[in-house]
């Protein structure tokens, strides 16, 4: 092996080192809020709280029924208010795509 071929091989190393090095730099800085106590389940209905630019946002998932709802909490008034509600087997049934709007309940 060549010098030149040594020190390529050396320089490449020391990127995948430092890169590596970057990456866990990084991650650090990233702020992951998804936590499992955010989330609760009974019987047949799973309940998740997340923070939106909007305000905070509660997601309930009925599977006995199929629906997605999603209410906003209007914290001046101290109340949640229904901001979609989807039957998932409809959403599911045509691959997710298109707008969500079709599989809105009555209210």
């Amino acid at each position: 092996m060549t010098r030149t071929k040594l020190a390529s091989y050396c320089l490449l190393a020391s990127a995948f080192v430092l890169g590596a090095m970057l990456m866990i730099q990084v991650a650090g800085y990233v702020e992951n809020e998804a936590r499992a106590d955010m989330v609760t389940t009974a019987r047949s209905v799973s309940i998740l709280s997340a923070r939106t630019d909007n305000g905070e946002l509660l997601a309930i998932l009925d599977s006995r029924n199929e629906m997605l709802m999603g209410y906003l909490l209007d914290a001046s008034r101290r109340e949640f208010k229904l901001m979609d509600a989807l039957n998932v087997r409809e959403v599911l049934s045509r691959g997710g795509g298109g707008s969500s709007r079709g599989g809105r309940s009555p209210r």
